[in-house]
């Protein structure tokens, strides 16, 4: 459950880096590495792959949804927090924590039917690979911001 909860948490991270500011040029190319990246780590079989590729795209896509509702909430209370009332942020509150819960389930939903298509091995194969592209991605979001600040700032010509 601890592996769970972590996968999650740096699902949520990960995603939120995404979302601010990339391209869906970026953003599919990047998805096309994760799709090469567990493709490699799990070493699926082509059979595997066709059955669990649609499982694991339709996880993605149903966590996708809570996580924009998720940043939707915290954005409108982000905007408007003086004119809610009290019920209103609680109401918000509410759902933004049975968004989380909503995202847990999925994981122990979709685990089980992972466990159907793949091997138990594949299966933490996949968790451990998942983990290992978020910190890829970290590392190179970092190298980049690392490399950024060490330009000189461009000189206009005019």
């Amino acid at each position: 459950m601890k592996k769970i909860f972590t996968i999650t948490i740096l699902s949520l991270f990960t995603l939120s880096l995404f979302s601010q500011g990339i391209s869906n040029d970026r953003l599919s190319k990047i998805k096309a590495q994760k799709i090469a990246f567990i493709t490699e780590k799990l070493d699926l079989t082509p059979e595997e792959a066709q059955v669990f590729w649609p499982i694991y795209n339709e996880l993605a896509q149903k966590k996708e949804a809570l996580n924009k509702r998720r940043k939707d909430i915290a954005y409108e209370l982000n905007s408007n927090w003086d004119t809610y009332t009290d019920k209103e942020k609680e109401a918000l509150a509410d759902e933004f924590v049975g968004l989380k819960l909503k995202d847990a389930n999925l994981d122990i939903e979709y685990h089980d039917r992972f466990k159907k298509v793949l091997s138990i091995e594949k299966v933490l194969k996949l968790y451990q690979a998942e983990i290992a592209f978020k910190n890829y991605l970290l590392k190179r979001i970092r190298h980049q911001n690392a490399q950024n600040q060490q330009r000189p700032p461009r000189q206009r010509f005019e």
